[in-house]
């Protein structure tokens, strides 16, 4: 069985005091998650998504 390769990457943004990651597919970033410690929703994380380059 061949060893698992991701599709996508995922990059810490550097956004201080916040858990922040954007999703990339080779140089196109296309979405963010964010650790959300503002709201009512503290303590969930908050999927953004960009255009999808490939659809």
């Amino acid at each position: 069985m061949p060893e698992y390769q991701p599709k996508y990457r995922w990059k810490r943004r550097q956004v201080k005091g916040h858990q922040d990651f954007a999703a990339w597919d080779g140089d196109s970033e296309f979405g963010r998650i964010v650790l959300d410690l503002t709201t009512p929703r503290n303590g969930q994380w908050i999927w953004a998504i960009n255009h999808i380059p490939w659809q």
